[in-house]
């Protein structure tokens, strides 16, 4: 069903030296009957050995480019940048700090090209240890933003009505 979907894949990085090997290789290994045919590194003017680690991946991997920036352009702004590069069916947008799970793509790319009434999806994203990590995905709220980013973890059982909504 998804045969000759092309998908590309945008990682904005800073001072991600840690991470960034092990999100690339995951990516590389995800198999399914699409293309990913680019994955693009963003380097926000890092100052650690992130570029460096690109540069090697995609000297090794001719899907893998990347673009080191002399200053921090933020997030938002690199990624938009990053979908100035490319031309594909879909565009992930990724984080330089996760492990893509096997079938993960396909998965999404499947429910895509089914659902026409979804024009963005996210997946279902897990601590290292497999515990579901909420998301402010349906319907975000403010008050929800502050109860999990400022209210401390003891209190959120007086809030479970509004957390497990997410």
């Amino acid at each position: 069903m998804t045969n000759g979907i092309n998908i590309t894949c945008g990682i904005v990085t800073y001072n991600d030296e840690d991470d960034i090997s092990q999100v690339i290789h995951s990516l590389l290994k995800q198999k399914g009957s699409f293309n990913l045919s680019q994955i693009i590194v963003w380097d926000n003017a890092s100052v650690d050995q992130t570029v460096k680690k690109v540069s090697d991946l995609a000297a090794k991997y001719s899907s893998v480019s990347s673009v080191a920036h002399d200053k921090n352009l933020v997030f938002g702004q690199a990624h938009n940048r990053i979908l100035d590069l490319v031309d594909s069916d879909y565009h992930i947008i990724c984080n330089p700090d996760i492990i893509v799970q096997l079938g993960a793509i396909d998965s999404l790319v499947e429910m895509m090209e089914t659902k026409y009434d979804v024009g963005l999806a996210a997946p279902r994203v897990h601590y290292p240890d497999g515990t579901l990590q909420p998301l402010n995905k349906r319907e975000p709220r403010m008050a929800t933003l502050i109860l999990r980013r400022f209210v401390h973890s003891s209190l959120h059982r007086y809030f479970q009505t509004i957390l497990d909504r997410f």
